[in-house]
Formats: C-alpha cells, sequence, structure tokens
C-alpha cells in the first residue's frame, strides 16, 4: 500500500511540475509554422496553408498540387502528405499509420 502511495504522490509531482513549466498550453499554428512543418516531408514544397478553426491542425498545398496535414502529438506538430486525390476530400482519410488511423479534413 505505502508503494501505491509513494507512486501515486510521484506522478502528482511530476504532472504538477510539468504544468507548473507550461506544458499545459497546446501548441498553436500560424501560417510561417505550418508551412515550415510541411517543408519536413522530403520532396514537399508548400505554398499555401489553411489553419484549422481551433488553430491546432493545417492542410498544406504543395507547389505540385500535392497536400499534406500537420497535426498535434503531444506539445508539437507532425507533417503527413496526404494520399493522392485526398486534398479536396472533406471525409476521414486513412493515412494508413498505426497512431493516426484516420484524419478527418474540413468542417
Amino acid at each position: 500500500m505505502l508503494t501505491f502511495l509513494l507512486s501515486a504522490a510521484g506522478v502528482l509531482l511530476l504532472t504538477g511540475v510539468a504544468w507548473a513549466l507550461g506544458f499545459r498550453e497546446a501548441p498553436r499554428l500560424s501560417q510561417c509554422r505550418a508551412l515550415a512543418e510541411a517543408c519536413q516531408i522530403p520532396g514537399f514544397r508548400p505554398i499555401a496553408a489553411e489553419i484549422a478553426a481551433d488553430g491546432r491542425s493545417a492542410r498544406v498545398t504543395g507547389a505540385a498540387g500535392d497536400a499534406a496535414v500537420i497535426l498535434p502529438v503531444g506539445d508539437r506538430f507532425i507533417a503527413r502528405r496526404l494520399p493522392e486525390g485526398a486534398a479536396a476530400a472533406h471525409d476521414a482519410i486513412d493515412l494508413g499509420e498505426p497512431f493516426l488511423h484516420r484524419v478527418r479534413l474540413g468542417p
């Protein structure tokens, strides 16, 4: 029982430290940040970004007519290229990744 209480106290302490350091705030995207994140995709040249209303994700259009999404993961963002033809879709799109099964684009 003592081990459980010490573990719970440790978790609460670490949570409090993370909260005090500012990790409670969700990161927000700007046009510039969305384009910079999209530049991390090899061979992708971003030209425009459409930021979601909540500022947490974006759809980025590439110079070759391709598209990518910028998604929040923890306190960071990841960029993923969309499958061909998915740029205009507003349905859930399967990215084929274990932790990103489906991404909903649009309203």
